[in-house]
């Protein structure tokens, strides 16, 4: 106990020499080094000469007993450092001073002590700031002023704390936004404003907790929505797909539009195309999937409007091919014919075929007709 007195005492003793050193050599200090190090024992130092401070470094520290300092110098501080480094012992002067504060420093590394001063000062704040590092404690701010939101960022990876603010205000919310990322926390936001939903993104959700909603409004989801999902074929509306009117005449005549998104839709409802129409419109992406299903192409049209690309598909089942059908397409030039003319030439349709070709018969035609003979 003697010992820590004596070290107690060795310490003021100190401290107060060191006092009057510093007070004897006000001139030669080293002021910046003194104010980054400074401790509450140099106060009466650190009032008596403000003007040698250097208040860049003062205002970096967060030490309680600065307080008195930062009242009485208020035209020396600097905001942006002062908001930088708050700290909840400088609650007086922040909200005494509020004018004076960089409330984009303040924003964009909220802590739970600000808010009331947040609450007091709707107008000065940086509200992006907050909504980019939102935390559960900000809830009653957002709750008292929606209308400084941006609900553009609200909507965007909105937290499940955030719910009962996005029930109250539907009129504000990015339902496209918000229908971008769903969550099942948010199904009876859905359910109680089916006519504001974004039914393109919802479409796309995978879940099963979303297929109620889907099945319950079947009737109110644009087709155009549908075919956008199914064209993804992300979504719960493949459950759905036959219970859609489909506009195949689009569907067909755009296949070379739309190119391969147009796929996942072909192989959900395989049972539902008409062939021929498909098979006038083929495109070349379509032959991985035209090859799986050799047994439903229709083979004639297919050959009618045979192009150079569907040479492994007839490569295939050439045994499958109706080879009058190769008139029709007098343009062609497929190495499959030559590679197989002898097929070609004992093929029960071979003398209407024959006949066809030497009508008019094309360069690529010669090899097979001095070939049969």
């Amino acid at each position: 106990m003697r010992t820590n007195c004596i070290g107690q005492s060795f310490v003021r003793t100190l401290k107060s020499g060191c006092f009057r050193i510093f007070k004897a050599y006000v001139n030669k200090m080293q002021w910046q080094e003194l104010c980054l190090n400074s401790q509450e024992w140099m106060l009466p130092l650190l009032k008596a000469h403000p003007q040698l401070l250097d208040w860049v470094e003062l205002c970096t520290l967060t030490h309680p007993w600065m307080l008195s300092l930062f009242d009485d110098h208020l035209d020396e501080l600097h905001s942006y450092e002062i908001s930088l480094h708050a700290s909840q012992w400088m609650m007086p002067f922040l909200v005494a001073d509020h004018d004076m504060l960089a409330w984009e420093c303040l924003c964009e590394s909220p802590q739970k002590w600000m808010l009331p001063l947040f609450l007091d000062h709707p107008n000065a704040k940086h509200w992006s700031g907050l909504l980019e590092n939102r935390q559960k404690w900000m809830f009653p701010l957002f709750q008292a002023h929606p209308s400084r939101l941006y609900w553009m960022q609200v909507c965007s990876e909105v937290p499940k704390w955030m719910f009962p603010l996005l029930q109250v205000h539907p009129r504000r919310i990015d339902w496209e936004l918000l229908c971008d990322d769903l969550k099942p926390w948010m199904l009876p936001l859905l359910c109680a404003h089916p006519d504001r939903v974004s039914w393109y993104n919802i479409c796309r959700v995978s879940e099963d907790w979303i297929s109620p909603f889907v099945e319950e409004h079947l009737d109110e989801i644009p087709l155009a929505a549908v075919e956008f999902a199914s064209n993804a074929m992300n979504g719960t509306t493949s459950t759905y797909l036959d219970k859609f009117d489909w506009n195949w005449d689009n569907i067909y005549t755009n296949l070379a539009s739309t190119g391969e998104v147009c796929m996942p839709l072909l192989e959900a409802l395989v049972n539902q195309l008409d062939w021929r129409r498909l098979c006038t419109h083929t495109q070349p992406w379509m032959l991985p999937f035209l090859r799986r299903q050799v047994d439903k192409v229709a083979l004639r049209v297919l050959c009618a409007n045979a192009r150079e690309w569907m040479t492994p598909l007839f490569r295939e089942h050439i045994e499958l091919l109706d080879w009058s059908d190769i008139r029709c397409a007098p343009i062609w030039i497929p190495p499959i014919l030559a590679l197989n003319s002898e097929g070609f030439a004992t093929s029960p349709d071979w003398s209407v075929s024959l006949e066809a070709l030497s009508d008019e018969p094309e360069e690529w035609m010669l090899s097979i007709l001095l070939v049969t003979g």
